[in-house]
């Protein structure tokens, strides 16, 4: 087995259309030998269309219908896609940047689900939501015309197609929903000529019976399935990952003499997937993939793994990368290369695509696997070349369909083509609909004759049984027959009516099912919902409805996770006891130091109070702010019931995360019980307060009865009845009243006797309970059913004056006076206890309303309370969670790293052993070449030595040495054979090339020639020749001995050299490995002591940009202590002081160079002023009178004392006119006032008459209203009076413009009678 490696090519995960997820679905259409483009598409329906070799964006093809699947063909470039509505579109991609759509065909009438053809693209098969499955030619030039259909019974999840060779046998696997259907396919390959099977639409259908037809059920859920032979199937498991191997083999369970079956059955199952458990409805994150060269399989999973597994050989994993991250860019589809060297891989979110390129070893065998790659993709390009060139020199003369815009993209340098008015018209008919139309019209166009004639004959039987049963009804009942016996096709009759019963039947049984299934749903609710939660969901809301809280619904614990909460709370207590003993030996390293930061922090706080004060302006007895040890623990849960925890700054080193998990879910489990407790206290508060209150509406109904059936007095106060909210009973929700039921029961025979008997039971047990009751009967008679009298009633009774006071003598006599008076008084006691009662009853009615509204808001605010301890109890709980959350991830990613450490040790094992064989070989080979690098050497020696003594053993034949020395170097000709340069990876020692045995051989015999004795000098004997051509024949053997032997050590020290490498290569990936495995245990050495942990910070001490609306990112943030914060803002406002303090230094100073310059102003404006002053006194007239008053003052001064004694005297005239004015206005205000009180006195002597006013006129009004008539008349009589008034007018002025006329035409009439005056000149 050889081991793979990857490299990255390119790595695209740009989205250029949109930021929706990827469709699942990737193709690869072949565009010339040496280049392939890759299609994806968007869920929008949008084909994006990139450069496979370096992942380059060509293009973007957006049209009016969005694509559902898509395929590319090998015999064209064309791509094929589905859409929605069921049609298929082709596109030519000749030229990339510019598509074209050329095709649309209707298959399907809903939408296309699977598209999917085989290698060398012979046929192209679709599967719509229709349940149709549509084998088509792919060639362009015959327009996809459909070869054959099937129609299945259920959905199809994916489909494969696999062929041995060119235009051979198909075989065809689809994959249901618990099944695998697999089948053969053989179309007439006759020059490419595919007529025969769609020219007549009766054939279409495939006979599955006759195409080896299989279902195969299936235990395991597979998300994706792909053939790999004609017995082999792989797929992917939804739910656990693994790779299912699937084999046809014979049906377990046959008895003797059965006819044995084959399906396909589970062989093996090949984990390999990490992140397993997914839903089933994930059936999109995991897909199978097999080779064009049927040599590898590769499988995608949620975890965002591409393993590569040999087809032959799937337990063991070649290869194993990851491409996208799992919680991101999940890898949706895979595909192959045409050649099988490359992988790509597309991402579900942002649309990414990634190739990865597939390496061998390097060895011969990884190269010859290569090689035979690389001929398997020529031999099948070969077997489509001459398909290929006829169908693209048929798209160019094609023209494309609908209209085609382009929209530029700033951002990329792809085209964006759009495409309308493609005519995908959802009212179109499919093929298959106007194919059997068309053979209908065939039909009656060749059987009209025979079709007229059958019915003639139908419509003259017809008429004859309407006679007959017309006249039978004529007949004598005893002659008449039933209507049944009308019927001529008994045997019809009988037959339908038995499908009418069985139809019965199937139906009773199919909604006897469903109700089965109802009830079966319905107790497994109930019992998952409701009976077997602990407490379970409940609802209150206050009485004005504005808050309504909801508790906490919690599960029973089991005895396993009671078992398990037990022990992590034992455990608990352990390391709590280890904590306090070593806190008592030396304590924690971290807590103490952080313990003694937090006691500085409060002692500088301390300390530096007088200074704050005085800094800030603060009162002397401001609090201190204390450091809360809640916020350090990071979290609150035990003031709410929660579990104590230790220290989370050394708890994770001595607790697990599943003993912490388990714990901080038992804290959570508390929590939610404290406060259900809350919630069930106000719960009852408010059931009891609606029972009071119901009780008080009650009384308060009872007592508006009273006042107004015994005193006359109607008061519009409601009183509603209070209920419990739907919510806040749950349990009522089970239970169906008769009331909810609005439709009739029906009830059958049994029942219905069973409800008429148990009627009658209960009619007689009431009848024999109604038996003589004398006692109630006589209590009824004789005391009205009461034992004791009601002294309200007594009240009340109506008081009938006494017959004396009809007596005429009552005037008269004393003692009839006597009685009279005790009567009046009898009657005003009466009238004032009447008075009492009624005053007492609107007492208690305002008592009542008034402790109504007091419950309410008491109960209300309970409520309110409740609401801010859910809201307390709320962020307790995810304080919890988080740390749960956290502890998960933390293990989630301890468990990835143990995994990923268990895979390294393994990698690292293999290295070893690797390396371990390598080095024995190395040591191996080196000991060979030491041999033969001796052996070499002597052989090297004894050729030398040939060569030297084969002058002293002719020495005899001196004169002719030298050329007999020249016949013995002389060699025959001999043709070279080239030798192969590489070194075969597998060979042992005793395996080399034989081109040296070759070449002694080829010499042997070539050198027959050259040893004749006609080739010896003269002189030499035949003796002397022979011992000449044995010892040339020595050296030549000798020089290829040695020859060989040089061939042999270089392929050894090749060999040896090949070992070396590898043995090197081997010790720097052990190194590599180590270095990971380094690397990995640090991260989980950091990962145990660099622990993460919650700290509860309050929204002010947070100075962190809020990124988002909800999450805030704290992975660049740092936590300051509060005190180096207060020392930072002390420095701040000492320097802002001292800057205000410069600025209003700067300010004064400003303003003092203002002032300055304002009175230099002011002096010269002054100056000017005086100027002006002195010029005009220079220009000043003096009269007379100006210059005596000038001269004489003391006139002056007289003058002005007459003026100042005239001015006072009218000054106290003035105040003496005022003084008076005034006393006779406070006199008209005492009068005023005099006049108020008085009227104040009538006002209220008033207000009885204004009551006993408001009573008549009540009384007045009542009588009004009753004789008042009809609102609606008098509207009718109004609308009459409106009508008769328009009339009016309307005739008014149809007169007034009569006589108007009239007027001018006796104008008109009066001017004929006057003389004509003529003008004469």
């Amino acid at each position: 087995m050889d081991v793979l490696s990857r490299k990255e090519i390119f790595v695209n995960k740009l989205n250029t259309i949109d930021r929706q997820p990827s469709l699942g679905n990737i193709c690869l259409v072949p565009f010339s030998e040496d280049r392939e483009l890759v299609v994806t598409a968007s869920t929008g329906g949008v084909l994006l269309v990139w450069e496979g070799r370096d992942g380059q964006l060509v293009s973007n093809i957006e049209t009016e219908e969005a694509c559902t699947t898509f395929v590319g063909l090998k015999s064209s470039p064309v791509l094929i896609t589905g859409t929605s509505s069921g049609y298929l579109c082709a596109f030519d991609l000749t030229k990339p940047k510019e598509p074209k759509l050329i095709l649309t065909k209707r298959f399907h009438k809903e939408s296309i689900t699977q598209l999917a053809t085989d290698v060398y693209s012979q046929v192209l098969i679709s599967f719509g939501n229709d349940c149709n499955l549509c084998i088509m030619d792919t060639r362009m030039t015959s327009q996809l015309n459909i070869l054959c259909t099937i129609s299945l019974h259920s959905m199809i999840r994916d489909v494969s197609v696999y062929t041995p060779s060119y235009k051979e046998t198909l075989h065809i696997a689809l994959l249901g929903e618990n099944d695998v259907i697999t089948f053969q396919f053989n179309p007439v390959w006759a020059e490419g000529d595919l007529t025969i099977y769609y020219s007549d639409p009766s054939t279409l259908q495939l006979n599955l019976q006759k195409s080896n037809y299989l279902i195969s059920k299936v235990t395991t859920v597979l998300s994706g399935m792909c053939i790999a032979g004609p017995s082999l199937l792989y797929g992917v498991g939804t739910v656990s990952g693994e790779l299912v191997q699937l084999v046809l083999s014979d049906v377990e369970g046959v008895e003797e003499g059965e006819e044995v079956h084959k399906c396909f059955q589970i062989k093996g199952r090949y984990p390999g997937h990490l992140l397993t458990g997914a839903k089933l409805d994930e059936v999109g994150n995991s897909c199978t993939v097999v080779s064009p060269n049927l040599e590898w399989v590769a499988t995608v999973y949620r975890d965002g793994r591409v393993l590569l597994r040999r087809v032959l050989e799937p337990d063991a994993v070649c290869l194993e990368f990851v491409v996208a991250h799992y919680s991101r860019d999940n890898i949706q589809a895979i595909v192959f290369s045409d050649n099988c060297l490359n992988l790509y891989c597309l991402s579900k979110w942002g649309g990414g695509l990634s190739c990865v390129k597939l390496e061998g070893s390097g060895t011969l065998v990884g190269r010859q696997k290569a090689q035979a790659a690389l001929g398997n993709k020529k031999m099948r390009d070969n077997a489509v070349r001459s398909l290929r060139e006829k169908e693209i020199s048929f798209l160019q003369t094609q023209n494309g369909i609908g209209e085609v815009s382009y929209r530029e993209n700033t951002s990329l340098t792809a085209k964006y083509v759009i495409m309308s008015g493609l005519g995908l018209n959802t009212d179109t008919d499919t093929w298959l609909d106007v194919c059997n139309r068309e053979k209908e019209e065939k039909e009656k166009v060749i059987y009209t004759q025979q079709r007229e004639e059958l019915m003639k004959g139908l419509d003259e039987l017809r008429d004859t049984v309407l006679k007959m049963i017309e006249g039978n009804k004529f007949l004598p009942e005893i002659e008449q027959l039933d209507r049944v016996d009308f019927v001529l096709d008994v045997d019809r009759q009988r037959e339908m009516k038995l499908k009418q019963e069985e139809s019965v039947k199937a139906k009773e049984r199919e909604i006897h099912l469903s109700n089965l299934a109802k009830l079966f749903l319905t107790e497994q609710l109930k019992d998952t919902c409701w009976e077997t939660m602990a407490v379970s969901g409940k609802n209150v809301y206050s009485f004005n409805g504005k808050v309504g809280v909801a508790n906490y619904p919690l599960n029973k614990i089991d005895e396993k996770g009671r078992k398990a909460r037990q022990a992590a709370m034992e455990r608990l207590e352990i390391v709590k006891e280890c904590i306090d003993a070593r806190e008592d030996l030396d304590g924690d390293i971290g807590a103490d130091v952080f313990k003694k930061q937090i006691s500085r922090i409060q002692q500088k706080i301390e300390d530096e109070d007088d200074d704050k004060e005085v800094e800030t302006g603060t009162d002397e007895n401001a609090t201190k702010e204390e450091i809360d040890p809640e916020s350090i623990e990071g979290r609150r849960a035990e003031k709410r019931g929660g579990t104590a925890l230790p220290s989370q700054f050394n708890s994770r080193s001595l607790l697990s995360c599943r003993d912490l998990v388990l714990i901080l879910h038992q804290s959570v489990y508390k929590v939610k019980e404290f406060f259900n407790q809350e919630f069930d206290d106000v719960l009852k508060t408010k059931q009891l307060e609606v029972a009071r209150t119901n009780e008080r509406c009650l009384r308060i109904r009872q007592v508006i009865q009273d006042l107004k059936t015994k005193h006359g007095i109607e008061i519009n106060t409601k009183s509603q009845t209070l209920a419990m909210h739907v919510l806040e009973e749950p349990g009522s929700l089970l239970e169906v009243k008769d009331s909810e039921v609005k439709i009739e029961k029906y009830e059958t025979d049994t029942e219905r006797q069973q409800r008429t008997e148990s009627e009658r039971i209960e009619e007689e047990r009431r009848m024999t309970e109604m038996g003589d009751k004398w006692r109630e009967r006589g209590l009824g008679m004789m005391m009205g059913g009461k034992l004791e009298i009601d002294t309200e009633d007594e009240l009340f009774k109506e008081l009938v004056d006494p017959e004396f006071l009809d007596n005429p003598a009552l005037a008269t006599d004393p003692e009839l006076q006597a009685r009279k008076q005790e009567w009046q008084l009898h009657l005003d006691q009466v009238k004032e206890e009447r008075e009492k009662h009624r005053r007492a009853l609107e007492a208690e009615l305002s008592k009542l309303e008034q402790s109504i509204v007091e419950g309410c808001q008491r109960v209300d605010d309970k409520i309110q309370q409740l609401y801010r301890s859910k809201i307390s109890a709320d962020k307790v709980v995810y304080q919890e969670e988080i740390k749960i959350f956290t502890l998960l991830a933390a293990e989630m990613f301890a468990q990835e790293l143990l995994k990923q450490e268990e895979f390294i040790l393994k990698l690292l094992e293999q290295s070893r052993e690797h390396k371990l064989v390598a080095n024995e070989r190395v040591n191996e080979i080196q000991e060979c070449l030491d041999n033969y690098t001796e052996s070499y050497a002597s052989s090297q020696i004894d050729d030398k030595n040939l060569d030297r003594n084969f002058k002293k053993e002719h020495s005899d034949m001196e004169p002719h040495v030298e050329a007999l020395y020249k016949l013995f170097r002389k060699r025959p000709r001999v043709q070279k054979r080239p030798v192969a340069a590489g070194v075969a990876d597998d060979v042992t020692l005793s395996v080399f090339p034989r081109a040296a045995q070759s070449t002694i051989q080829g010499l042997k015999e070539t050198s027959e020639e050259l040893d004749a004795y006609s080739n010896a000098p003269e002189g030499v004997d035949e003796d002397g020749w022979e011992r000449l051509v044995v010892a040339r024949r020595q050296k030549i053997e000798s020089e290829q001995k040695l020859k060989k032997q040089a061939l042999d050590l270089a392929e050894i020290q090749a060999y040896h050299q090949e070992l070396v490498k590898d043995d090197e290569h081997a010790q720097s990936e052990t190194d590599t490995i180590n270095i990971e495995l380094d690397r990995l245990r640090g991260v989980k050495n950091r990962l145990y002591f660099n622990i993460q942990v919650q700290l509860l910070v309050k929204q002010g001490q947070v100075e962190v940009e809020n990124g988002s609306y909800f999450l805030t990112d704290h992975s660049t943030s740092i936590l300051i202590f509060k005190q180096t914060i207060d020392e930072l803002n002390k420095q701040v406002k000492l320097l802002g002081r001292e800057k205000l303090e410069r600025m209003r230094q700067n300010m004064d100073f400003k303003r003092g160079i203002h002032l300055l310059e304002w009175e230099h102003r002011k002096f010269r404006m002054q100056a000017e002023d005086l100027q002006k002053k002195a010029k005009e006194i220079q220009t000043l007239k003096l009269t007379k009178e100006m210059q005596t008053r000038m001269q004489d003052s003391d006139a002056v001064k007289g003058n002005n004392k007459a003026d100042m004694d005239l001015l006072e005297r009218t000054l106290e005239y003035k105040k003496k006119a005022q003084d008076s004015r005034l006393a006779s206005l406070d006199a008209q205000l005492s009068e005023l006032n005099r006049e108020i009180m008085k009227r104040r006195g009538n006002n209220d002597g008033l207000e009885g008459d204004l009551q006993e006013a408001a009573v008549a006129e009540a009384e007045r009004s009542r009588l009004v209203e009753r004789e008042r008539p009809d609102p609606q008349e008098l509207t009718k009589k109004r609308v009459r009076g409106v009508m008769l008034r328009r009339r009016m007018l309307d005739m008014v002025k149809a007169q007034s413009c009569e006589i108007s006329a009239l007027r001018s035409e006796l104008e008109r009439l009066r001017l004929k009678t006057f003389p004509a005056l003529l003008q004469v000149d």
